[in-house]
This record gives structure tokens, sequence and C-alpha cells, in this order.
């Protein structure tokens, strides 16, 4: 999971599929990760670590369980480390989580610390667009 961006990952395809229409291209991308592969990858994940649970318990390997990444929920809004989650579970979008979550040098931050972070950060000096800055200025001012 390479994090890219929705835009970014459209104008890949709009580039490799040139002489089809942009909107067939466009319509064609959504469908395809919206309805086959998040929604499966999510499902059979799942299934996955249902199953892995069970043979770690199964096995006598309890304690082991708890190191089991959540893989179904990365994949569900898009995000894996746990500071990046932390800025989605603030309410921030998800682009803005990405662009947040590059600047900051820790990446195990919780909610707690991630609001932490971005109130003891001068805004301005992220670097953000005046939209993705007047999101987390919502944020950090509540």
């Amino acid at each position: 999971m390479l994090g890219l961006p929705l835009p970014q990952i459209i104008d890949e395809q709009i580039s490799r599929n040139a002489s089809k229409p942009v909107r067939t291209t466009i319509r064609s991308t959504l469908d395809l990760i919206e309805g086959d592969i998040r929604f499966q990858a999510v499902r059979l994940f799942g299934c996955y670590s249902a199953l892995l649970v069970y043979a770690l318990d199964s096995a006598g390997l309890v304690d082991m369980v708890s190191s089991i990444p959540s893989l179904p929920l990365y994949l569900e809004i898009g995000a894996s480390d746990k500071t990046m989650i932390s800025f989605i579970s603030l309410g921030l979008s998800r682009v803005t989580a990405m662009k947040l979550n590059e600047m900051s040098a820790r990446k195990d931050l919780d909610t707690a610390g991630a609001l932490q972070w971005l109130r003891t950060r001068p805004l301005e000096a992220l670097g953000l667009s005046p939209l993705l800055l007047a999101e987390v200025r919502a944020i950090a001012i509540t």
C-alpha cells in the first residue's frame, strides 16, 4: 500500500489508457478501487485475521494475537501508521492526515498526542494549502 492519493492514481490510469475516453477511465478506476480491490481486500483480510487469531489461540499462542496488524482497518481508512490514523480520528481528511504525517517525526502518536502536536506547531509554517490549513485550524482550535 503506497498511500497514493486518488487523483494521482486516476492520473496514472489516464496516462496508461490514453486511447480511452477520460470519463470512462475515471469511472472504471473508481469502480475497480472501491468495488473490487478495497471491498474484497478488507473482507478477505478480515477473514484471514480471524483465522490467524483462531490458529494462534488453538496453538496456545494467545499472547501473539496482539501482534497481528489490523490490516482490514488500515485498508478501510487508507492508513497504516498510528500517527496518520490518529490524525484521521481527529476528523482530518486522509489527504490532510497524510501531509501532516509526513511532517511528524513520530509515527506512534495517539489521538491526544496528535492533537497536542497540532496545537504546538505554527500552523502557517506547515506549508499547507489554504483549504487544508483551514481544516487543521478547525481541529486544533476545538
